[in-house]
């Protein structure tokens, strides 16, 4: 059976690479972020609705005021956030 250096090669990285598939998946499900992260459990907020200015036949026309605002990103974890709306 002749084999070349170059199947040979192949054939290694192959096999290696069969071995280390699942050492490196499983070291990656170790340290997978939803275990290290708490549960996201803040209830929704509804903005409140925005009406149109006025409207016609086919048409609704609003007003979009743009403002600097704070904004909480977590509660009691996090220091509020100002956004810049532009």
């Amino acid at each position: 059976m002749n084999i070349s250096r170059r199947q040979l090669i192949k054939w290694g990285l192959v096999a290696g690479g069969c071995v280390a598939t699942p050492i490196i998946v499983h070291k990656l499900w170790q340290n997978k972020p939803s275990a290290i992260l708490q549960r996201f459990q803040n209830t929704f907020r509804q903005p409140p609705q925005l009406l149109p200015k006025y409207s016609d036949k086919t048409t609704d026309y609003y007003e979009i005021v743009i403002a600097k605002a704070q904004q909480e990103i977590r509660d009691r974890q996090f220091a509020s956030s100002s956004i810049d709306r532009q």
